[in-house]
């Protein structure tokens, strides 16, 4: 596969990524991000990050426009920033950091963070210690599979 790194929107995507219809998330998918992440964290001595339905809220949303519209950065179809949706969602953060993962053909939870952890910009917002709680997700339309994380501390 070919990696690329978008330096400006520190997204990474794997080979070609296309459009398509988003379907609902796999079950236990988003659990496994924030494990994972969690994982990586208590490696890098941060404490873990909450699971918040929230943030969770708003990485879906912005997962589907992933997969309806085909953004590829953290800027949504309808302009807005992961702070706004975050905003939307209900939650109110002092701070906030988002990461995203796209891959076509296969994908699942192990290879985002892997990717993640090998991206600076990625990595940094995972082992930010600041950071206390997160909402994450990942979707699925045909070969596409979109994860994205919202990290946020009140």
């Amino acid at each position: 596969m070919v990696r690329k790194l978008l330096a400006a929107g520190f997204v990474l995507c794997l080979a070609a990524c296309a459009g398509g219809q988003a379907e609902p998330p796999e079950p236990g998918d988003g659990e496994a991000l924030v494990t994972l992440i969690n994982e990586r964290r208590a490696e890098l001595s941060c404490p873990p990050v909450a699971a918040d339905p929230r943030l969770a809220d708003a990485a879906a949303r912005h997962a589907r426009d992933m997969l309806s519209d085909g953004v590829r950065e953290h800027t949504g179809s309808d302009g807005s920033t992961a702070g706004q949706r975050i905003a939307d969602s209900g939650f109110t953060a002092a701070r906030t950091g988002e990461i995203l993962f796209w891959a076509q053909g296969t994908g699942d939870a192990r290879q985002a963070v892997a990717g993640w952890m090998d991206s600076p910009g990625h990595r940094a917002i995972i082992s930010d210690c600041r950071y206390t709680h997160i909402g994450a997700v990942a979707m699925t339309a045909g070969s596409e599979y979109v994860a994205v994380a919202d990290f946020a501390t009140p």
